[in-house]
């Protein structure tokens, strides 16, 4: 098992964080077995809510990419609607989610 469960904190999760973050994280999803799906939609929920918007810009969406990872987190431009992945933004746009982390990671 990865050694996360639902009640994780964000401590727990940022060891993983950018697993979250990608449709091939968690070895495009071969490190999760069926069961620990649920577990993983639920982090993804959990982190999402805690990034929030970003900058007033980019919104946290779940994704749901099965034979891939099965819940990942993708990014919303709010101003566009364009969805934007983690890995394909732009390096300024990246580090204003990695500040976000920083924050988040503080606050545990």
């Amino acid at each position: 098992m990865f050694d996360l469960h639902k009640d994780s904190d964000f401590k727990d999760i940022s060891f993983n964080i950018y697993d979250f973050l990608h449709k091939y994280g968690f070895e495009d999803g071969d490190r999760i077995l069926k069961e620990e799906r649920e577990i993983v939609e639920h982090l993804c929920r959990r982190l999402a809510k805690e990034i929030g918007v970003v900058d007033n810009h980019w919104e946290p969406v779940i994704i749901s990419a099965a034979p891939h990872n099965p819940y990942y987190i993708n990014f919303k431009d709010v101003q566009t609607g364009e969805m934007v992945d983690y890995y394909d933004m732009e390096e300024r746009e990246r580090r204003k989610i990695e500040r976000r982390f920083d924050e988040i990671r503080g606050r545990y």
